[in-house]
This record gives C-alpha cells, structure tokens and sequence, in this order.
C-alpha cells in the first residue's frame, strides 16, 4: 500500500486516493491516477465490508492527454460490489469530469451509489462523516471557504 493510497480509519471503511501533485512534479500522467485508483480498488477487495473512497485532486491536475473514460471503465469494472460512495474533491475541469462520468454511465452501469463531486473538504465531510475524514487533510486555513466560493 503507497502513501497516496491508504485506510483512513481503522475498521477499514474508508479509503483515501491523494491525486495531488508531488512537490517536485508539474503533472501527473492519467496512467498513473488510474494505477491509484486500481490499487484503491485491489484495497476494498480484501474487506468483506462497505467500503467509500475519498479522492483527493486539490492539488492536482488534469493532464491534457490520456484517456479518463478507459481507465474510469477499468476502475468501474474492478470496484467490488460492497463499494459504497465515491467522493472526488475539487476535480478539475468539473464540467469534463461530469461529462466523462455520464459518458460512463451510458456505456456500463456505476457501481449503485454513485460518484459525487464535491468542492471541498467539508462537503466530502458532510456526505462521508465529519469524524470518518481526519484534520491532517485540512488545507490550509480558509482555503475550503475560498474554493466553495468559486
């Protein structure tokens, strides 16, 4: 298990995926993001448990190349069933993404409980649970308020 792909908690309900840019890296590859989610995927598999994964992009990203739909399908498709919601917060480019994701959507039916895209932290907190989701993932003060008001 990586740094960027870990539990969140102890009873291994929730799962974090940081698609954050690295200090030293301008861009992560849309390969690499997928290989993250993929190994998300493999974590949930070995709980008999719902399982809700938190993706983190605030400080990512989107690369002008690579194919999301490929690899948002092959996610789709290694998920396990007992995978409960799926929060993307701060995705760039919302309008792509929602457009990717409905693209999906009528090619292969989404796991039941769907994908949500949030804003911020505290909305993420708001559908997950606040004491699910640590304080060692707050960004910066005021910075939550500042991307809500977008």
């Amino acid at each position: 298990m990586s740094e960027r792909v870990r539990w969140l908690d102890e009873g291994r309900t929730l799962l974090l995926v940081d698609l954050s840019l690295e200090p030293d890296r301008t861009s992560i590859s849309i390969e690499e993001r997928i290989a993250l989610l993929l190994e998300a995927a493999r974590l949930a598999r070995t709980v008999e448990h719902p399982v809700d994964l938190l993706v983190d992009l605030r400080r990512g990203r989107i690369p002008a190349r690579g194919n999301w739909l490929h690899g948002l399908r092959q996610l789709n498709q290694e998920l396990p069933p007992q995978t409960g919601l799926v929060v993307v917060v701060r995705a760039p480019r919302p309008a792509l993404f929602r457009h990717t994701l409905n693209a999906l959507r009528r090619i292969q039916r989404l796991h039941s409980r769907g994908v949500h895209l949030v804003n911020t932290l505290a909305e993420a907190r708001a559908l997950l649970g606040a004491e699910r989701i640590p304080a060692e993932l707050d960004d910066a003060p005021g910075e939550d308020e500042a991307a809500a008001s977008r």
